[in-house]
């Protein structure tokens, strides 16, 4: 590109951008390979030793890997066609241009001999594997016509989807339609009653009498909002906040978790001055317009902000890897990819228990590195704990704690109101003050006199029913459960307290994802009236989260609907 300066003809610069060009990625591993792959070694090792550092900053996908062998030989054989070429319109500079051909050759002839798919074996056993994600991430929905259903149901989905839109999804391939809940249960208008290990919103249990009791008393005598004094939003942020180390003591009300992650992120920005953001890379934080901006797994329809930055969560098969310091390192260049381009950064949001991308728990304490480079870099660290705060982790009452960190922001949500919509950013004071003095955020329902009602008697629930302690002692018991099923698909158990993320692969020793037995198990347990779902970028990671009231009765109940379900499924070993 020619530069002229503003206003003259005159050419003053020139911008060379070589060999920059918008073209899909696995171009650039077949290009890498097609200059390290010409020696008389082991090719397919070095593929996969390629490859596997290729992967950690940029993924490959298996549909690009059904390419990767044509691309390299198409790279050598464009190499030798084109320098031939240039050789024999130059002859003075013969043997510069041909310099790189007898590599070329050599790689050219290996790779006329080598199978495919045996190329490719020690790679995807090397990196994890999966198909690109597809334009509906949603995992296990109703999908019309794909399963015949009753005809009043399909009137009933046909009439919801009349008067509320298309953008709403049903769970499982055959929607289930719910009456009522209670405990545990949740009953159809038949009677028939639904083991729920699922719902993270409901974690006490399904319209729990405390809570319903505390909820209706507030409504029958008073419900208004913040702008006026009420002891009950005072009383609750004083014992909500003790929950919380020491500098986090000021609680600002929201009404979800999208709404908790948007106003901590304007916060950051506010306070550092940033716009830089880091995430995980299938993380979800909500659906507000700047936090689907920073939600991957809202999948390729929604728009990535342009100084948003991914990183890979925090795990490795393989127990040589130091997943603290692999994460670290991920995160600081993010941090220094950010400023290279002069972008201040802002925060590290992290949802503390990784649900998103496949429920990451261990080693404790792997946090700690990325946080210190966070804040090195002036940036803020957020810990999203709206899917495994309040109990749910079993540890400590938030999942960050359990990895000896404090952050600067918390957010808050689904648990907080135990179905109720609440949620809120818990702050350091010197956080918050500027923005909230300058900003005046004020929300019409967010901390009203019900919700403040509803959210004391969730804290006075969990205290008095020993829940965070029920929460650990029935979660070890439901690991062990779920480590002793014996079968080649399952991978690894994750998780802490009583949220489980089970990975289902290809077989056993290969770290392929297998959404569809995942899928399977998650629509033949519904059949059985037990409910889980999946989560991960590839949908193969079954997500068990039972509520924080469960017994070891549910949790044998369980267990054994999920190994006849798997047994049906010809999954188990034998």
């Amino acid at each position: 590109i020619l530069v002229a300066d503003k206003g003259s003809d005159q050419i003053t610069g020139l911008i060379d951008f070589g060999d920059a060009v918008y073209a899909p990625v696995i171009n650039e591993l077949a290009v890498a390979c097609s200059y390290f792959l010409n020696k008389d070694r082991n090719v397919a090792e070095d593929l996969a030793t390629i490859a596997y550092g290729f992967h950690q900053y940029k993924e490959i996908y298996e549909e690009d890997l059904e390419v990767l062998k044509d691309l390299i030989v198409a790279r050598y054989m464009t190499t030798l066609l084109i320098t031939y070429w240039r050789a024999a319109l130059f002859p003075e500079n013969k043997d510069y241009i041909l310099r790189n051909n007898p590599s070329a050759r050599l790689g050219l002839k290996m790779f006329s001999k080598i199978d495919g798919e045996a190329f490719l074996q020690p790679l995807r056993k090397k990196c994890k594997i999966g198909p690109k994600m597809k334009q509906d991430t949603t995992p296990n929905r109703y999908i019309p016509g794909a399963v015949k259903l009753h005809p009043e149901m399909e009137a009933k989905i046909s009439h919801r989807e009349e008067v509320m839109g298309s953008s709403y999804r049903l769970s499982y391939a055959e929607p289930v339609h719910f009456v009522k809940g209670e405990g545990i249960w949740l009953y159809t208008a038949d009677g028939d009653q639904y083991l729920d290990f699922y719902n993270n919103v409901a974690s006490l249990g399904h319209c729990h009498p405390q809570v319903v009791g505390a909820m209706t008393k507030q409504a029958h005598t008073l419900s208004t909002n913040t702008r006026y004094l009420h002891d009950t939003i005072i009383e609750y942020s004083e014992r909500l906040t003790d929950l919380f180390p020491a500098p986090l003591s000021q609680a600002i009300y929201t009404c979800t978790g999208s709404e908790a992650n948007d106003l901590a992120c304007r916060i950051a920005k506010y306070h550092t001055g940033g716009e830089g953001y880091i995430v995980s890379e299938y993380a979800y934080h909500g659906t507000s317009h700047l936090i689907s901006s920073l939600s991957p797994n809202l999948g390729p329809t929604v728009s990535l902000h342009p100084n948003l930055r991914t990183v890979p969560a925090p795990h490795s098969f393989d127990p040589s890897v130091d997943v603290g310091e692999q994460f670290t390192a991920h995160v600081q260049g993010a941090i220094d990819d950010l400023q290279r381009r002069g972008i201040k950064p802002a925060a590290l949001l992290v949802d503390s228990i990784f649900s998103s991308d496949g429920v990451y728990t261990e080693p404790k304490g792997f946090l700690k590195g990325a946080v210190e480079a966070i804040h090195k870099a002036g940036g803020l660290f957020i810990a999203d704990e709206v899917q495994p705060g309040f109990a749910r982790t079993g540890d400590h009452m938030w999942g960050f704690q359990r990895h000896g960190v404090t952050p600067d922001l918390v957010t808050l949500g689904k648990p907080m109101g135990n179905g109720y919509p609440m949620s809120g950013v818990i702050a350091r004071p010197e956080v918050s003050r500027e923005f909230g003095a300058s900003a005046r955020y004020f929300n019409t329902f967010a901390g009203n006199t019900v919700a403040a009602a509803n959210g004391l008697a969730v804290l006075n629930v969990i205290r008095d029913q020993n829940l965070l302690e029920n929460s650990y002692k029935m979660g070890a018991y439901l690991k062990e459960a779920l480590e002793s099923i014996a079968s080649p698909k399952i991978a690894e158990v994750r998780g802490s307290g009583l949220f489980y993320g089970v990975e289902i692969v290809q077989a056993e020793d290969d770290h392929t994802p297998d959404e569809k037995t995942a899928k399977a198990i998650v629509n033949t347990l519904r059949k059985r009236k037990t409910l889980i779902s999946t989560t991960g970028k590839n949908d193969n990671i079954l997500k068990v989260r039972p509520p924080l009231i469960v017994t070891k009765e549910n949790i044998d109940q369980f267990i054994n609907t999920l190994r006849d379900v798997m047994s049906e499924l010809g999954v188990l070993s034998h």
